[in-house]
């Protein structure tokens, strides 16, 4: 069916599974999400976020100081769309090289794992796609900043390097999409709650440590 292929629904599939979570975790078991479609869809509309925010943000023009803008303006859009384009692939990647390790550490036997961890994957990264957006609605109301207004960066300031990319870490929509990824996951091969929070703790610790000792 048509919905299958729309980004939208699964948003909508998110906001019932509040109420009626087994209509997601149906939508999983049973094949039925189209990973490509929806996939192409997160990464053009990421794509776009991206571009209109460097399209807006005059900030960035005024930094190259001497260069003319002329010449370097379809350059640098054509980065930033790109960049865009392909940051959520990066993500994606990584949910999905998690649970698929996951999954083999606990023996589930699936013909189709891979597909299905694919989608829990990529429907993960909507409520990421949605801080986004949002963070490019506060941006043009409040005005650009190097790191945005949904990460925890804005309420610290903090100067150390290290501690700038840890509270850029502390990012609502980047939880809820890891608790979602957890939850799809315990929910698809009928796992535990105490699995659930294993998982999760897991995630943001080799998360946090990697970015403390990369950052």
């Amino acid at each position: 069916m048509a919905r299958y292929y729309n980004i939208f629904y699964y948003y909508i599939l998110i906001f019932r599974g509040i109420h009626t979570p087994h209509n997601i975790i149906n939508t999983i078991k049973e094949h039925k999400m189209k990973n490509i479609f929806i996939l192409f869809q997160v990464c053009i509309f990421s794509g776009i976020i991206a571009l209109a925010s460097a399209l807006l943000n005059n900030n960035i023009m005024n930094k190259l100081g001497n260069v003319d803008p002329e010449k370097v303006q379809k350059l640098f859009y054509g980065v930033a769309f790109i960049s865009g384009l392909t940051a959520p692939l990066a993500i994606i990647f990584v949910f999905y090289i998690f649970f698929i390790l996951t999954a083999k550490l606990q023996v589930i036997m699936s013909e189709h794992l891979r597909k299905e961890i694919f989608s829990i994957a990529t429907i993960a990264y909507l409520p990421i796609l949605f801080g986004t957006l949002i963070n490019f609605i506060l941006s043009l109301t409040f005005g650009f900043t190097d790191f945005g207004y949904i990460t925890a960066y804005g309420i610290f300031e903090p100067e150390n390097k290290i501690l700038v990319h840890l509270t850029q870490e502390l990012n609502p929509f980047k939880i809820i999409a890891i608790a979602i990824a957890c939850y799809l996951y315990v929910s698809t091969y009928n796992k535990s709650k105490k699995t659930f929070w294993i998982l999760f703790i897991t995630w943001y610790f080799i998360n946090l440590l990697l970015v403390a000792l990369l950052g």
